[in-house]
Formats: structure tokens, C-alpha cells, sequence
């Protein structure tokens, strides 16, 4: 758990430096007068961190944020406007990734103790556990059919990549290395 706590520290702490480092290369030796700002898209490219993530269906961007005080989901249009808070609980939520069909959220939260993958509805409804056990369970994303999610888990002593149906049934070990293995990321 100290482990994948360091590594969300350390997720966190890049994504708040990157965030902070202003203009793209191209357009750093502009003129002190001009502004750079972000223009949005609805285009997913796969990373190893799905967070944000938007989708085609709702032009929407599923995100997570610690304005009240821990990491909590959120949703808002794709241009910035209609903030609006889905998940509300005391543990950490983290990593939303968007289905095919725009239709559900998967994420890990750690709020019955552990980290866990977790799925609810586009608009927070319907919260459900898919994984339950001892170990971390993080990093979800859909297959691009949204019959399956992709996971990564230390169940069997180190972060190894597992796939399970999408309502949490069939969990399968489908990496097994010396090495560790996670934050996996499906092609369209």
C-alpha cells in the first residue's frame, strides 16, 4: 500500500508541475503580451494516465480533484463550463476512464479500505464495487467494445496487468514478470 500511495503522490505531484509549466514549446517565445490557453478536444489518445479523459458521446471530461479536501470525481463539459461532483466519500477516488458508449465511469477508490476498481453511471448513480480483495487494485480502463476492463493489481505479490468482464466477473491475471507491470491502456 506504501508502495502504490507513493506512486499516486508522485502522479500527482508531475501532473501539478506539468500543469504549472505554461506554454507548449512552439509557442514559448511568444511575446510577453500573449496568452497560451488551452483549447479543448473530444479526442482520447491512450496514456498511462487516463485522468482526464473525455468522450465522443456527451462531450464531457471525467476528472479527479481535491477541492474538497480529497480526491473526489468529477465531470464537466468539454469547454470547461457545468463542474459537477459524482462521487462523495471520505476515501480517495481516483483515475476515471469513460466507456465506449459513454453510458458508465470505471475507477479505483480506496473507500472500503483499499484501493479497488469501482464503476458507476455517467452521472454518479449506481456506485459498484467490481474488485474485492487485499490487494491494490488501480488504473482501469474499458476495451474499446466495452465488454472488458484492463487493470492493474498486486493480488499476487507485484503490480501485474489483469483483465475482467465489465460487471467485475472473470478477473485474469494476463502478465506475469520479475518485473512490475501497470497502468495498462487498450487500443481503439
Amino acid at each position: 500500500m506504501k508502495k502504490k500511495r507513493l506512486f499516486v503522490t508522485i502522479l500527482l505531484i508531475v501532473s501539478v508541475v506539468a500543469s504549472r509549466c505554461g506554454p507548449p514549446a512552439e509557442q514559448a517565445g511568444t511575446s510577453a503580451a500573449a496568452t497560451w490557453t488551452a483549447t479543448p478536444t473530444s479526442t482520447v489518445t491512450p496514456s498511462a494516465n487516463p485522468t482526464p479523459t473525455t468522450t465522443n458521446h456527451s462531450e464531457k471530461i471525467a476528472y479527479n480533484s481535491d477541492r474538497d479536501g480529497n480526491y473526489e470525481i468529477y465531470v464537466m463539459n468539454a469547454d470547461g463550463s457545468d463542474p459537477t461532483r459524482l462521487t462523495d466519500n471520505q476515501a480517495e477516488d481516483f483515475r476515471p476512464a469513460w466507456s465506449a458508449n459513454g453510458q458508465q465511469i470505471v475507477f479505483e477508490s480506496n473507500r472500503d479500505g483499499n484501493y479497488e476498481i469501482y464503476v458507476m453511471n455517467a452521472d454518479g448513480s449506481d456506485q459498484t464495487r467490481l474488485t474485492d480483495n487485499h490487494a491494490l487494485d488501480g488504473s482501469p480502463t474499458w476495451s474499446a467494445d466495452g465488454q472488458q476492463i484492463a487493470f492493474d493489481s498486486d493480488r499476487d505479490g507485484k503490480s501485474e496487468i489483469y483483465i475482467m468482464n465489465a460487471d467485475g466477473s472473470d478477473q485474469t491475471r494476463i502478465t506475469n514478470n520479475q518485473a512490475f507491470s501497470f497502468s495498462p491502456a487498450w487500443s481503439p
